[in-house]
């Protein structure tokens, strides 16, 4: 064994780092995770061409899918049951998660039977961002479906951010169905969910008893009938058989 008494190792450790780094780029470094500096491998050129295809198709879809709205908008009740109906499939099957989240989030712009049913599958799906995108799409729109979605996703949500959302988007709504799902957020053991609720409720009853959620509790059970039982959706995050978001 060669002596290494006062034999500095930085110098050794900048040569290796110096040597992986030349590898690096001159061979691309095969799906390592330095594989972006290796701009002279033409493997490294081809995963380039391969997100930019994938970024522009991405912009492109968007287009598509905001010119399809647009369109049904200023259309008939026909041309808005066709757009929603095009907008839920691909809210369905396309393997990229960002245009499912677009497609989700542009169906709240149609008022169409076609598109509740799809926003009531996408606040079911095992995704929460697709979830996520279900209860913006609710923002959009302020029918009674859209409150019985919120009220589901508060009452049986696995995501208690997804149910935060769900509780703050209450607060555009107004009437004793409003009331009613924001109870259970009041209700419910999770104080954030709880203050949460407090807060849509100010906005919905134009009561002000500030973040007592005693006094909050109170009042919905005053002013709500029996609440009917919320089956909880079963919205488990799936770790595995994922949409891409961006490959």
């Amino acid at each position: 064994m060669l002596p290494t008494r006062g034999l500095s190792m930085k110098p050794i450790l900048l040569f290796v780092f110096a040597l992986c780094m030349f590898l690096n780029i001159t061979t691309g470094c095969v799906k390592g995770p330095l594989w972006r500096s290796g701009y002279v491998s033409p493997w490294a050129r081809q995963r380039w061409a391969e997100e930019e295809q994938l970024a522009a198709s991405l912009f492109s879809k968007r287009d598509d899918m905001q010119a399809i709205v647009a369109t049904a908008v200023k259309g008939t009740d026909a041309d808005r049951r066709q757009a929603a109906l095009q907008l839920a499939h691909i809210a369905q099957t396309d393997p990229v998660l960002l245009v499912r989240i677009d497609a989700i989030q542009l169906l709240g712009e149609l008022d169409a039977p076609e598109a509740r049913s799809a926003l009531m599958a996408a606040a079911q799906d095992s995704q929460s961002d697709v979830r996520m995108a279900a209860v913006n799409a609710c923002s959009k729109n302020t029918n009674p479906e859209s409150i019985q979605i919120l009220q589901q996703i508060i009452g049986g949500d696995s995501d208690i951010d997804v149910r935060l959302a769900a509780a703050r988007v209450l607060k555009n709504y107004r009437g004793p169905e409003a009331i009613q799902a924001l109870a259970l957020a009041v209700e419910d053991p999770n104080p954030a969910l709880q203050l949460r609720g407090a807060d849509s409720l100010q906005a919905v009853t134009d009561k002000d008893f500030g973040h007592d959620v005693v006094a909050w509790r109170d009042y919905v059970r005053q002013n709500t009938r029996q609440s009917p039982a919320v089956s909880p959706i079963p919205t488990t995050d799936s770790p595995t058989d994922k949409p891409t978001l961006m490959r």
